[in-house]
């Protein structure tokens, strides 16, 4: 599930571009992923303090932390109090839109497409290295299934609610069939959570997929 409508990004635009060390092609080194044993949690801002070299530095963080044998010490990549906030504010974000979102592709911009990330965190990074940080020249649109099936659905989802804290027009979130109390239970999502932050985070992210949009229409 992706597409594009609009011009391409350019090389200087995509986040793992030479030089950036995101992904550098090849994964972290061994002993970045070694360090992530001891590192302290990442520091997150307010959101209206939250800015481009935030939003860098969390996906460096989590991209390496879906290197580690054990998912579960992935909860050192944020702090519970700071994954709570950070939902509870994309939350209200969320549940101020409608259940069908209109979205105007810019004139001389493009808008990006995709689906059914899984909780594959490195594919994720791997999709921002493509289409570049989102801006209002450059919407993305998350068509649902965030969660499930892979062991980095947490840090995904984290991840796109960030991005749609930090550049709100830009970024679009659409409910998947897997943003359901049903699925994630059964799919591996509940575990997951509970595994890294325990049971008020997982419910902290059940109230959050309620108030998902449904449906985005692209208006060219």
């Amino acid at each position: 599930k992706s597409g594009n409508m609009g011009v391409t990004s350019t090389e200087e635009e995509a986040v793992g571009s030479e030089g950036d060390g995101l992904t550098g092609g090849a994964g972290p080194s061994s002993e970045e992923i070694e360090a992530m044993y001891s590192e302290s949690p990442l520091a997150v801002p307010a959101v209206s303090e939250m800015d481009e070299g935030f939003v860098r530095q969390m996906l460096r963080r989590f991209y390496v932390l879906s290197f580690l044998e054990a998912p579960f010490l992935a909860r050192q990549g944020m702090r519970k109090a700071d994954v709570v906030r950070v939902v509870r504010a994309a939350r209200k974000v969320l549940a101020s839109q409608p259940n069908v979102v209109a979205v105007e592709v810019p004139r001389d911009g493009r808008v990006r497409v995709t689906g059914d990330l899984h909780g594959h965190y490195q594919d994720l990074c791997r999709l921002l290295e493509t289409t570049g940080l989102p801006s209002e020249q450059n919407l993305v649109v998350f068509n649902g299934d965030f969660v499930d099936r892979g062991s980095w659905g947490v840090e995904c989802l984290i991840t796109l609610l960030v991005l749609k804290l930090w550049r709100p027009s830009a970024v679009q979130l659409v409910r998947g069939n897997h943003e359901t109390l049903g699925c994630v239970v059964r799919y591996g999502f509940e575990m997951e959570t509970k595994m890294k932050y325990y049971s008020q985070v997982f419910q902290e992210f059940t109230s959050l997929f309620r108030e998902l949009p449904l449906a985005v229409v692209l208006k060219a």
